[in-house]
C-alpha cells in the first residue's frame, strides 16, 4: 500500500480521477479588449500541454468568453460556469463569488490566470480563491495598467 502512494506522489500531477490533463481556470475583467495577450496564452499552453490541456471559464463578458472563443478557434476543450438565473435569485450580488467558488470545487485547477483589466472584483475574488488553496496564479494586465 505505501509503495502505491508513493508512486502516485511520484506520477504526473493529477486531478482527482487520476487524469493528467492540465486544468487551467481563465479569468478577468469584463472589460478586457486585449484577445491577443489570451490568444497567445492559450496557443503558449496548447504548445506545451497538446490534448492534455482544457480551460475553464466564468462565461462573462471580457476575458471569459475570449478565452471560451480561442479554445473553439484552436479545438482546445474548455468548460464554462456561467452564472444562472438561479445564482442571481438566491445569491443576488454575491452570485458572481459563489459561481467563482463552486468552479473552483468542481474543477480543481492547476492554475489559474487573470487578465485583469482596472478594478474587477469578481477577478480579484478568483484570485484570493486560487491564494487560498495554494493554486498557481499569474495575473496579466492591459499595458497601460501594469502594476
Amino acid at each position: 500500500m505505501l509503495q502505491i502512494h508513493v508512486r502516485q506522489l511520484l506520477a504526473k500531477d493529477t486531478n482527482q480521477k487520476g487524469d493528467s490533463t492540465m486544468k487551467i481556470l481563465i479569468c478577468g475583467s469584463r472589460d478586457w479588449t486585449n484577445r491577443d495577450m489570451i490568444r497567445a496564452y492559450v496557443e503558449h499552453q496548447k504548445e506545451i500541454f497538446a490534448d492534455d490541456l482544457v480551460i475553464i471559464d466564468g462565461g462573462a463578458e471580457g476575458a471569459d468568453i475570449m478565452a471560451s472563443a480561442i479554445c473553439t478557434e484552436l479545438d482546445i476543450p474548455f468548460r464554462e460556469y456561467p452564472i444562472t438565473p438561479m445564482h442571481r435569485r438566491f445569491f443576488k450580488n454575491s452570485a458572481g463569488r459563489v459561481r467563482n467558488e463552486e468552479m473552483y470545487r468542481r474543477e480543481r485547477p492547476h492554475r489559474i490566470v487573470a487578465f485583469k483589466h482596472r478594478d474587477s472584483p469578481g477577478t480579484e475574488h478568483m484570485i484570493s480563491v486560487g491564494k487560498e488553496h495554494d493554486v498557481e496564479v499569474e495575473v496579466y494586465y492591459d499595458e497601460e495598467e501594469e502594476e
